[in-house]
């Protein structure tokens, strides 16, 4: 079941093509002005641009909903939408790029396999700070990014990633206060699937 979803969602748009059409839209929009005829070439190249633009957002649209179909049985599907910020197609995407989690005897494993470099050097009065390595799964470290900023919004409900983030908040870079919470947030994901339980927030353990 796995595998189908994984080959159904390498089938879907990938970001690097998507960027590379969007990029093209922004050059030729800079070039065209108000005055620009409708009949010019730079008009027609921007239509043509636009319109493969909107039918490979469509192809995605309809990829993802064959990767729910496919993968809305699997009990991970049901048990990572109970964690706040994830919804239908975070879930099923998350399921594709990660497979099943079980296979991890480790959250040091799931890292690993992500692109999550955890070590720090403590030297008194300087520690290093955390941050994502070029290895690993970029797309699966780019869904739990953004989980994660979505998660730590306080018109989000009320859960653990939000608070460890709060609590370390200051005026310094916060992108490595993310990473730590993605490795949080990892840790509970491989919880909640290897126990077939829900997200409590109620349950969650909290940090000092």
């Amino acid at each position: 079941m796995q595998n189908n979803i994984l080959a159904a969602h390498f089938k879907s748009v990938g970001p690097k093509r998507a960027h590379e059409y969007a990029h093209k839209l922004w050059k030729l929009a800079a070039k065209n002005g108000d005055g620009v005829p409708i009949t010019s070439d730079n008009t027609r190249q921007i239509k043509n641009l636009a319109e493969q633009v909107l039918d490979l957002m469509g192809q995605e649209e309809e990829q993802i909903q064959r990767m729910i179909e496919l993968g809305n049985n699997l009990s991970e599907y049901t048990l990572l939408q109970t964690i706040p910020g994830i919804g239908a197609s975070t879930a099923i995407r998350l399921i594709s790029e990660l497979g099943d989690v079980r296979r991890f005897k480790t959250r040091q494993q799931l890292n690993s396999f992500i692109g999550i470099d955890l070590t720090e050097m403590d030297s008194g009065d300087h520690q290093s700070a955390r941050h994502i390595t070029k290895h690993g799964n970029p797309h699966a470290r780019r869904i739990l990014y953004w989980t994660v900023v979505l998660m730590i919004n306080f018109k989000m409900a009320d859960n653990h990633i939000r608070d460890g983030y709060q609590k370390r908040r200051g005026d310094g870079p916060q992108k490595p206060l993310i990473v730590k919470e993605i490795d949080h947030l990892i840790k509970t994901i491989l919880y909640l699937i290897k126990t077939n339980q829900p997200y409590s927030y109620e349950l969650a353990p909290q940090r000092k």
